[in-house]
């Protein structure tokens, strides 16, 4: 989940300070703000994840981690959501299909998450030109492999655009997002 309140500009310097707020189950939540040189706030993002065993795919539970346990909280927290959803409308609209490719894996030979990112440009109802992201959420419900073709759909709902991916094994990801005029 991230929301931005400005853009860096180009040659801006900027810094990241992040922070582990909590553990929940079998998910870490991570909060982080982008500042800029001067304090003033550029954007703010909540990470909800999990660590997969690269190798059976899995998820490994904060329990079986001694050393992940020892990775102190704070009570900031950045947004009011403990899990980061997106609830998509029944009816959504076809709007493409995307083919995973090898430079679009990562470590995990799985889809990188920052590809998702793209996804909600490159499929944007009207397109992006003119437009910026401004909010969005992006939430993976099953992972992405080299050669699946990722079916996109969308909704509008009000000026939040709702996105879905599906591909041959069901649900690859939601997320919705907002835009504004780039400036």
């Amino acid at each position: 989940q991230v929301k931005l309140l400005r853009p860096p500009q180009m040659h801006e310097r900027f810094r990241a300070v992040t922070w582990q707020r909590t553990i929940v189950r079998a998910q870490y939540i991570r909060d982080t703000e982008f500042l800029s040189d001067s304090g003033e706030v550029l954007a703010l993002c909540t990470a909800n994840w999990f660590l997969v065993d690269p190798d059976t795919h899995r998820i490994r539970r904060p329990k079986d981690l001694p050393l992940y346990q020892t990775i102190p909280s704070y009570e900031k927290a950045l947004s009011e959501e403990e899990r980061i959803t997106v609830h998509c409308p029944e009816e959504m609209q076809p709007a493409g299909v995307r083919r995973v490719r090898y430079s679009d894996m990562d470590y995990n030979h799985h889809l990188n998450n920052t590809r998702y990112a793209e996804f909600l440009c490159d499929f944007a109802p009207g397109g992006m030109q003119g437009q910026r992201l401004q909010e969005f959420k992006l939430v993976f419900s099953g992972e992405a492999v080299e050669g699946d073709e990722i079916e996109i759909f969308t909704a509008l709902q009000g000026k939040r655009v709702i996105m879905r991916g599906r591909h041959a094994r069901g649900r690859c990801f939601e997320a919705s997002f907002t835009c504004c005029a780039a400036e």
